[in-house]
């Protein structure tokens, strides 16, 4: 920032205060979220203009892109003195979502002058600093290589600039005539070069090999990919050396594959599509590379204390619950080699891990406080990023987030009265974050839910656990909890999914609650006119009165709903039946 121009006040003050926050344990001060910046930007455009470049929007999280479009439109929608430019590949998704957006759409023709300019430049600059052939080019050489190159890449820049640093290899090619041979044989498709480069780190001999790998593995999962990390996560894996140079040696080992931006102190890979390549091969899974990184972690010790002394002490403390997560089917063989000995002692907390949990909790979570599943029937899932669940007890944290292995420990190592009672709260936190296969694990040790769990299910709309239960059994749809039909909690919790799940699978429609109502009762008392619909599709009488002599058809009309005049139509319909039969 030049020297003259100040930090806007609103930034410097959110700076100060997070800065007064943290107490240089944490692992740096608190960055913003999502919504935290967008607030922010909101509020700079009271004290100036700006424009906001966004490059490359199709590579952002699939996750987060919806969430993340809104916040965009929330910008340009509360303020007049922010812009937004945005690159992105063709995607209709996108496209659709951004409002008030002007859309410049540029073909492989429109961007060849940038392609032209740009291989020239690289080629040349390549030839001056000695890169390509040793600086050895002849002119003829010279144009052979940049009009190649511009007609073979098809508007791409990343193919060029990929190819261009595959012809920068002076250890292989040493000669025009091989340069030449490795220009026609280059892959076009980007999948293709992809593959090339891999091989070519499959050919590298010894530590290299497993500097490359590491490296990749490292980058496709981690949290931190600053300098600062990857350097103290390669070195805790016995696997580089700290030195001057240890950054272009992790370039130089990946082949292209990888970049360090000098500026941010981050390494990425190339592309997005380099990512999306690299996740589709088995030794790069999102399981194999979540499991090697918590493998690193723990080989490199959770001492008794908790140390932040060295970078990856801080960053295992933040970071190691995610890429257990995170590590799918190899899950069950680090516990048993990592996780087990760190989290239990028999069947009780341990007190390491009871010190980490206490710690981060009150360091990381800004003290937040725990919410109880059993009893919470807010719906929806809330994303935090974190996994869910009390981080202070680790079968809290096991249910909501699907960890069968220490489950099934806890199982084995706890006196049966015991887990049975704790089996209440398995439930409720499986439910609270729709863990299916925590519920269909707890009904295969025969533990079934009780009424409090079915209430939740309903009311947090866990379809896919009701249908469960009534699948084994379980439950019966005509079942009531408290006097109440499940069909009239189903109406109550608004869930036409769950609703139609129950009469499908055998609910009486015109089942009655304590006072003699039935759910189209409910339904029309709460005006929700697919539900309505939906029974009487299944054939609900409007006609059945309850305690107090009012009828759902008389209900309708009181509270002036629509379809009153729908229920009497249904009404004289039957009578109209009834009397045909009747004559018959």
């Amino acid at each position: 920032m030049p020297k003259n121009q100040q930090v806007h006040s609103s930034v410097a003050q959110e700076y100060n205060e997070r800065k007064n926050e943290d107490d240089m344990d944490a692992c740096g001060i608190a960055q913003l979220n999502e919504e935290e910046a967008t607030r922010l930007i909101i509020k700079l455009s009271k004290e100036t203009a700006a424009i906001i470049i966004i490059d490359a929007l199709d590579e952002c999280d699939p996750d987060r892109l919806d969430p993340f479009i809104s916040l965009l439109n929330c910008i340009t929608r509360e303020t007049e003195g922010i812009k937004l430019i945005i690159t992105s590949r063709e995607d209709s998704g996108i496209t659709s979502k951004l409002n008030r957006s002007y859309q410049i759409s540029i073909t492989s023709k429109e961007s060849l002058p940038d392609i032209r300019k740009f291989v020239s430049f690289e080629i040349q600059n390549a030839i001056d600093q000695g890169r390509l052939l040793n600086g050895q080019v002849s002119s003829p050489l010279q144009n052979y290589i940049t009009t190649n190159l511009i007609a073979k890449a098809n508007g791409m820049l990343l193919w060029a600039s990929l190819q261009i640093r595959s012809l920068c290899n002076n250890r292989a090619l040493k000669l025009p005539d091989d340069l030449m041979r490795q220009l026609q044989s280059f892959p076009e498709p980007l999948s293709e070069v992809y593959s090339h480069i891999i091989s070519c780190i499959d050919r590298i001999q010894g530590k290299g090999h497993d500097l490359a790998t590491s490296v990749i593995r490292w980058l496709l999962c981690t949290k931190d990919p600053t300098l600062r990390a990857t350097t103290a996560f390669l070195e805790a894996a016995g696997l580089l050396q700290i030195d001057s140079g240890f950054a272009k040696t992790i370039l130089d080992v990946c082949c292209n594959l990888v970049v360090y931006d000098i500026t941010s102190t981050f390494f990425s890979f190339v592309h997005f599509s380099a990512r999306e390549f690299l996740e589709t091969r088995k030794e790069f899974s999102r399981s194999t590379s979540e499991s090697f990184v918590l493998g690193v972690l723990f080989d490199s010790g959770f001492g008794p204390m908790i140390s932040t002394a060295r970078p990856l002490d801080r960053y295992r403390i933040c970071y190691w619950p995610f890429h257990y997560d995170g590590s799918g089917e190899h899950r069950r063989e680090l516990f048993e080699h990592h996780v087990k000995s760190f989290m239990f002692d028999g069947p009780q907390t341990s007190k390491r891990y009871i010190k980490w949990a206490n710690y981060f909790r009150e360091h990381y979570l800004d003290k937040r406080k725990s919410t109880t599943a059993a009893n919470d029937h807010s719906d929806g899932i809330v994303e935090t990023g974190f996994p869910q669940g009390d981080i202070t007890d680790p079968i809290d944290l096991a249910s909501c987030n699907g960890w069968l292995e220490i489950l099934r420990y806890y199982q084995k190592n706890e006196a049966a009265d015991a887990f049975s009672k704790n089996s209440r709260n398995i439930y409720a936190s499986a439910t609270k974050y729709d863990q299916l296969s925590v519920i269909e694990w707890l009904l295969e040790c025969s533990i079934h839910p009780s009424d409090d769990n079915i209430t939740q299910m309903i009311f947090q709309q866990r379809e896919r656990i009701i249908r469960t239960l009534i699948g084994y059994e379980i439950l019966k749809p005509n079942a009531e909890i408290d006097g109440q039909p499940l069909l009239v909690l189903a109406v109550q919790a608004r869930s036409s999914s769950i609703v139609e799940l129950l009469l499908r699978t055998g609910a009486t429609v015109d089942c009655l609650d304590r006072e003699h109502r039935t759910p189209l009762y409910h339904a029309i008392w709460c005006n929700i006119e697919s539900l309505i619909d939906l029974f009487l599709f299944w054939g609900a009488d409007p006609g059945i009165p309850d305690n107090e002599g009012i009828t759902p058809l008389k209900l309708a009309v009181q509270r002036k709903i629509q379809v009153a005049s729908k229920l009497t139509f249904e009404m004289n319909g039957k009578a109209e039946s009834s009397d045909r039969n009747g004559i018959l």
